[in-house]
């Protein structure tokens, strides 16, 4: 070690070979043909994960991507997609049928109860209502579901809102879009923008009150 310490000090050597120095066929012998395969490899790693850290970060563009945002588009609907790489991406179900209409893969979060759910491919001509009755109608539901989701059971459907993050927009600056709980998934998705699918947060408005009076 102190030999070596030394002829660094002395040469200002940095104990690496310089990979790409000129050898002379003389002095050609098997290490630095061992040492010009391992750079060769070494170069090839490096292509490959640059081809790789461009597949992570481009969004999918695929002949299903297009047609599904050619076909969103017509309806006013701005759908973008993640790259492949993202779990919403691979996940995503959604398709467009020959009838005309998304069947869309869609994830409910409900904030107070701490639970949500998803659902594949539903009609985009389902009213945000009939989309919330299985969970939260208080004899329609499922009763192992409506167990968990009893604060939204008790409160009236007029007393639930539905929301959707607004996309595209700074990170400090977080805004949501309430949708109309009547109308269609279609209707209430027109003039919005979606990442891959719609992300629904609902919460019961009565709840909303009890929260506004405790931070006042």
């Amino acid at each position: 070690l102190l030999c070596v310490k030394r002829h660094k000090t002395d040469s200002g050597c940095g104990g690496l070979r310089d990979k790409t120095a000129f050898v002379t066929l003389s002095h050609f012998d098997e290490m630095t043909l061992l040492s010009d395969y391992r750079f060769l490899e070494d170069t090839g790693r490096f292509a490959d994960g640059a081809n790789r850290d461009n597949l992570i970060r481009t969004p999918r563009t695929t002949l299903k991507a297009k047609r599904l945002a050619s076909n969103a588009r017509k309806m006013n609907i701005t759908l973008r997609f993640l790259p492949i790489t993202f779990t919403k991406s691979r996940e995503n179900s959604t398709v467009f049928t020959k009838e005309k209409q998304f069947m869309w893969h869609l994830k409910l979060i409900f904030p107070q109860s701490n639970t949500e759910f998803v659902q594949r491919r539903v009609p985009d001509r389902q009213t945000l209502e009939q989309i919330l009755t299985p969970y939260i109608h208080p004899t329609e539901s499922d009763p192992v579901t409506r167990q968990k989701l009893k604060i939204y059971v008790n409160a009236p459907f007029d007393h639930v809102r539905v929301f959707m993050k607004a996309e595209g927009r700074k990170a400090n600056s977080v805004r949501f879009h309430q949708l109309d709980i009547q109308k269609s998934l279609r209707d209430n998705l027109s003039y919005k923008t979606l990442i891959e699918y719609p992300v629904l947060r609902c919460t019961a408005r009565s709840l909303e009150r009890i929260s506004t009076k405790r931070t006042s």
